[in-house]
């Protein structure tokens, strides 16, 4: 399910998805649109934060928030990549 929360940001939901698999599937989203980026010659990169929860969370606005805090953790580390954390509880 993908979903956007405002003018650049999207949420997409992998459920039933382990961490590695989501990992890999947000990877190869990300590159195939850094593709198309390129090939339009707009300067767009993508920073992404990606929350694998081991147990459903309590609330879609909780799962949101843990992405949207991992998204600007990307962007500190130097923006257009992924920063995945798997939530155990």
């Amino acid at each position: 399910m993908v979903a956007r929360l405002g003018g650049d940001e999207f949420v997409i939901l992998l459920s039933e998805t382990s961490s590695l698999a989501a990992f890999e599937t947000i990877t190869r989203i990300k590159n195939q649109l850094i593709t198309k980026m390129k090939e339009n010659n707009w300067p767009v990169t993508f920073s992404i934060g990606l929350a694998s929860f081991i147990f459903p969370p309590n609330s879609a606005e909780f799962a949101i928030k843990k992405a949207d805090e991992l998204m600007y953790k990307a962007k500190r580390k130097g923006k257009d990549r992924i920063y995945q954390e798997v939530i155990k509880g």
